[in-house]
């Protein structure tokens, strides 16, 4: 593997990488993250990865306690915890992790696995080639997605409303990604408004000229934990259009 001691390239030439995370009850999670960052490349032509902030949104369970625990698994890497302030909202929760690192470019992702690892050192490799914003899309030519019938009708909704409102997304296939690569200060610059959890369209709706590229990534299922969705719920439905209206 190429880890930063094996690149010909000077830390001072390449970009650093954050990748945030925001967690909530994921203890059962944390470890085999870590175990599954171990074993991807860690640093490519352009790029490195630096730091890993999980971003906690009020764990009751030992999520903290198994970040803790996990940072021998990667000694070279820094490992940072912050507590959201703005609730509800990953987006805000992402926004202000994205304000603490010193890095260039940061990876959002979730932490439950359903976001493959191994797929990170193809977006920053897509990143290096100079685009501003890479999106892990499950809809292009190699993506696939495994969810419930229910699961899927709400996302299919979601996906539709979404194109409604915001019509400069009309060429990206997976708008609604939770797993991309942008420059720090693309997220960072946002104003950290409590409410809002897409932030991917966040991002979309407040830079109509930014550079997309997609590449194809594989959703999996949940092992341990539960999701965040109640897909039967409208609560969703009402949160979301009003997400879309601001």
């Amino acid at each position: 593997m190429n880890f930063l001691t094996g690149s010909n390239l000077s830390e001072e030439s390449r970009k650093s990488v954050s990748i945030i995370f925001t967690v909530l009850n994921e203890e059962e999670n944390i470890g085999p993250l870590v175990k599954a960052l171990q074993n991807i490349e860690r640093s490519g032509k352009g790029w490195y990865i630096h730091s890993l902030i999980f971003a906690d949104g009020g764990s009751t369970d030992n999520t903290i306690k198994s970040v803790e625990a996990s940072r021998s698994f990667l000694p070279e890497l820094e490992f940072m915890i912050t507590n959201q302030k703005l609730k509800p909202g990953t987006a805000p929760a992402t926004i202000e992790a994205a304000a603490v690192t010193g890095d260039d470019w940061t990876i959002v992702m979730d932490a439950d696995l359903q976001h493959p690892v191994h797929r990170i050192p193809s977006l920053l490799d897509a990143k290096a080639s100079g685009f501003d914003l890479v999106i892990a899309s499950r809809n292009v030519e190699g993506g696939k997605i495994s969810r419930s019938i229910s699961r899927g009708a709400v996302s299919r909704g979601a996906d539709i409303l979404c194109r409604l409102y915001l019509k400069n997304i009309k060429n990206i296939s997976d708008p609604l990604s939770g797993f991309f690569v942008a420059d720090t200060k693309t997220i960072s610059s946002l104003p950290a408004r409590e409410g809002l959890y897409k932030l991917l369209l966040y991002i979309l709706a407040s830079n109509s000229g930014i550079n997309v590229k997609e590449v194809p990534y594989s959703f999996g299922k949940r092992i341990h934990g539960k999701s965040k969705l109640t897909a039967s719920s409208t609560h969703f439905m009402r949160r979301y259009m009003k997400e879309l209206s601001y």
